[in-house]
């Protein structure tokens, strides 16, 4: 008897990622069938906005609501600037629908103290800190964690001058950073590079994908 695979949804609003959550994903779960879906245009009302708006709501809601009709049994959104809009999101499946910054976060406020976001855009500095604020009231925690953002404001520049000048950036940003919080949090999938040009004693330095991972295994049945 053929036995269909479980399917995993990923709802991106960058192709950026796409292979590095395919390829941590699909190692970690082979068993899963991945199923990727995209929209860009999430990025330009991101920047027009500086944040989410109705539009933004609609569109995600449609993407999981698509995932859900695949037979996807979980939803991974990968973006970080999608803020409180994931929370929305899961009144209109009746799957799991899951940030993939949530664990990490949940890990950072659980050590307390002062946690730095590390981002290189406004709205991923909002939507982490929005997460933060979350994670932290319902564990009863709000007074005990301080945040600290850290925008990474050349980032597109060293962007343009190639993949590994944008991380070696990103790096020196972050060691510069997790030497002034308890913990940093690293908000977007597109900054992770940046760990393989971490020194070894840069131990504070949070990254999503390992959290998230091991969050999907039993929601995947694995």
């Amino acid at each position: 008897m053929h036995v269909q695979p479980r399917i995993l949804g990923l709802l991106h609003t960058t192709r950026l990622v796409i292979d590095l959550v395919h390829g941590e994903v699909q190692r970690e779960l082979p068993e899963v069938r991945l199923v990727h879906v995209l929209d860009e245009t999430l990025l330009i009302q991101f920047a027009r906005v500086g944040g989410v708006n109705a539009e933004v709501r609609r569109k995600v809601v449609s993407m999981a609501r698509s995932l859900e009709e695949a037979g996807a049994g979980a939803i991974l959104v990968t973006c970080s600037s999608l803020g409180n809009v994931v929370y929305e999101a899961r009144n209109f499946v009746e799957i799991p629908v899951m940030k993939v910054d949530e664990p990490m976060v949940e890990e950072a406020v659980a050590r307390g103290g002062t946690v730095g976001v590390l981002a290189t855009s406004i709205s991923a500095l909002r939507g982490t800190g929005e997460l933060i604020e979350v994670v932290a009231g319902r564990a009863g925690r709000t007074r005990k964690v301080e945040v600290c953002d850290f925008l990474c404001a050349d980032a597109a520049k060293r962007l343009e001058e190639g993949r590994d000048e944008f991380e070696r950036y990103l790096a020196r940003e972050a060691l510069k950073a997790s030497r002034e919080v308890d913990i940093l949090v690293v908000s977007q999938l597109s900054m992770t590079g940046l760990t393989r040009w971490l020194p070894d004693e840069c131990s504070n330095v949070l990254t999503a994908l390992p959290y998230a991972v091991n969050r999907l295994k039993p929601l995947m049945g694995q």
